[in-house]
């Protein structure tokens, strides 16, 4: 891993740069299966967002909000030298993508079933599924290498997230548990960037979070913007696909057919093409 502006990432590949962004309490190893089929023709930047993998918590004298997290990947662009690479993120690293996107800082922007699409209840269901599966990963902590070797063991702890948790490799399984027992920074998130609407205002009715600032929905304009929404998503459910559509009819949606939240694992070829296709809309409308 290595380390810039207090955000830890690992680099991949050559060519146009793409950075990588994970959800509540994972990590930049989210991405392992899409970073194989892409590296060959991107760079890829996969970060560990504040609090979470190896890079370290927002300090508490600051509030883990989203637009805090997107400041800080930015100052990561910036010190990387990378001139608006294209980003994608799933969950509250989707979020970080299209407010990124909005500012200008994005070339183009896919977003896996991003946050602040929700209301204040379907916000209160998140934040507690994901309590319930951060305790579940501390109480199995002895036993997490027996269950990862096994179909039955990688179903019970990956279920909720994955829709095909017996593809994970025991490894990846291992890491995804580990991931979300020591992430020092969700308690932060859970009391900061999983309340939120897109844009920081605090979750409230489904009808205010299909209303956006006009600030981020012109910015996302001026950038091929994707938001694909997993099939089977437990953690962020498909109804609030619409809302987003709503919020965002500018943009491209695409329905992740047979997938989970985690769909990284559950269909690397189809995340890669999508995000190929956001690059290859990027050139198209560059070229008109």
């Amino acid at each position: 891993m290595d380390y810039t502006a207090g955000i830890a990432y690992t680099r991949a590949g050559a060519g146009e740069p793409l950075v990588l962004m994970h959800g509540t309490g994972g990590s930049h190893a989210i991405w392992r299966p899409v970073i194989e089929l892409l590296k060959a023709d991107r760079e890829i930047i996969a970060v560990d967002l504040p609090g979470s993998g190896t890079s370290p918590a927002i300090p508490n004298r600051l509030a883990a909000t989203n637009l805090e997290f997107a400041d800080r990947v930015s100052a990561l662009i910036d010190q990387l030298g990378l001139e608006r690479p294209h980003v994608a993120g799933t969950s509250i690293g989707g979020h970080v993508a299209l407010l990124l996107g909005a500012a200008g800082t994005a070339r183009s922007v896919v977003a896996f079933s991003p946050t602040g699409f929700w209301n204040r209840w379907q916000s209160l269901y998140t934040r507690s599924l994901s309590r319930s599966m951060r305790i579940g990963a501390q109480l199995s902590t002895p036993l997490v290498p027996v269950l990862a070797n096994t179909v039955v063991g990688r179903m019970m702890m990956l279920g909720t997230g994955f829709a095909r948790p017996a593809v994970v490799p025991p490894a990846d399984a291992a890491r995804v548990a580990t991931d979300m027992r020591t992430s020092t920074g969700f308690a932060g998130i859970g009391r900061h960037a999983n309340r939120e609407r897109l844009g920081g205002a605090p979750a409230s009715t489904t009808a205010a979070a299909a209303v956006v600032d006009e600030s981020i929905r012109d910015g996302l304009r001026e950038v091929p913007t994707t938001i694909a929404w997993a099939e089977k998503d437990l953690y962020l459910p498909l109804r609030q696909a619409a809302v987003a559509k709503r919020a965002l009819p500018d943009a491209k949606h695409v329905l992740l057919t047979g997938c989970g939240h985690l769909a990284t694992w559950d269909n690397p070829a189809l995340i890669a093409q999508l995000l190929r296709e956001s690059h290859l809309a990027l050139t198209a409308t560059e070229a008109s």
